[in-house]
This record gives structure tokens, C-alpha cells and sequence, in this order.
């Protein structure tokens, strides 16, 4: 997979975030209009800030690599490797841990907050794919 089709993938659960989001609004009557508006705007927030930061993270390298001493540059691009590698299995992780405590609990609505590790393993995937150099 390239960037371009993670890209795109994230535009694709961005707006079925919208959806998912708009459809939390107006059709889960348990909780206040305003709490099902807040938790909207958390969900689409969340999604869109954990790509993004785990996405704009390679470019701090490339300010590491013109200031700093080439140990320096390789021991960071290490560490953003293994963070990256880090961020996959914990989205995975936390994906699961959603998917079961919903059953168990009969808490659906948490379902709808599996945005969030999808955002996390989409921008650790095209961080380590940029880490690797497979732009």
C-alpha cells in the first residue's frame, strides 16, 4: 500500500465518520442533544487529530537531519520507527478492546468510536511507510 491509497482510505473513513457521526445525532435518544453533539464533534476530532499527528511526525525528522549529527538523525529515526510499529499494534489493540467491552457490556454506542483506532493505524502506517522510504 502507498501513501496516496492511505490518503485516500483516510478520506473514505473521514466521511464515513461524518455519516456515523450524523446518524449518532439523530437517532440515539438516550443521552441529551447536547451530549450527542459533543460526542460527535469528540468522535470526528479524535479521528482526524490522531492521523494527522502520527502522519506530520516525519517531517520533525527532517528538521532533525539538517540540525543534528547523523547519530543523531538514525537513533530518532529508530525511535520513529519503533513508535510507528507501536501506534499499529495498540490501534489494533484498542479496536479489539472496543469491539469486546460493547458486547459484553451491551454498550453499543461505543461502537461508533472505532474512528479513533482506525485514525491511529491509518497515520502510523504512513509514517513507517515514509520512514522506509515507500512514498
Amino acid at each position: 500500500m502507498s501513501i496516496s491509497e492511505i490518503k485516500k482510505y483516510y478520506k473514505l473513513f473521514a466521511l464515513l465518520c461524518l455519516g456515523v457521526s450524523i446518524i449518532m445525532v439523530l437517532t440515539f435518544t438516550q443521552a441529551k442533544l447536547s451530549e450527542r453533539i459533543i460526542s460527535a464533534i469528540f468522535l470526528n476530532f479524535s479521528y482526524h487529530m490522531t492521523y494527522l499527528f502520527m502522519d506530520n511526525i516525519y517531517f520533525d525528522l527532517k528538521w532533525i537531519k539538517r540540525n543534528n549529527s547523523n547519530f543523531g538523525y538514525n537513533l530518532v529515526k529508530a525511535m520513529m520507527k519503533l513508535f510507528s510499529f507501536m501506534a499499529m499494534i495498540s490501534a489494533i489493540l484498542i479496536a479489539i478492546y472496543l469491539l469486546y467491552s460493547s458486547v459484553v457490556n451491551h454498550d453499543y454506542f461505543s461502537i461508533y468510536f472505532l474512528f479513533i483506532p482506525i485514525g491511529l493505524f491509518l497515520g502510523g502506517y504512513s509514517l513507517m511507510l515514509k520512514l522506509y522510504g515507500n512514498e
